[in-house]
């Protein structure tokens, strides 16, 4: 390996932080609870009905796409 080689991985993993990454798999495993901050991702995600409105607006596809 080069110098300049050598210099560059050193320089990109002090820059992208390598040496200080880490798993978060025990944040995961502790978490018990979500808050949902963005409704419309639910709905984008298709986990969320889509809300059908009032009975008597025109009648409305029942998908997204």
């Amino acid at each position: 390996m080069s110098l300049l080689t050598r210099k560059l991985l050193s320089f990109n993993q002090v820059r992208l932080g390598v040496n200080a990454l880490h798993s978060n798999a025990a944040l995961v495993d502790n978490c018990t609870e979500v808050a949902n901050k963005n409704p419309r991702n639910l709905e984008l995600l298709r986990i969320a009905r889509k809300p059908t409105g009032f009975q008597l607006e025109r009648i409305s596809r029942k998908y997204w796409h």
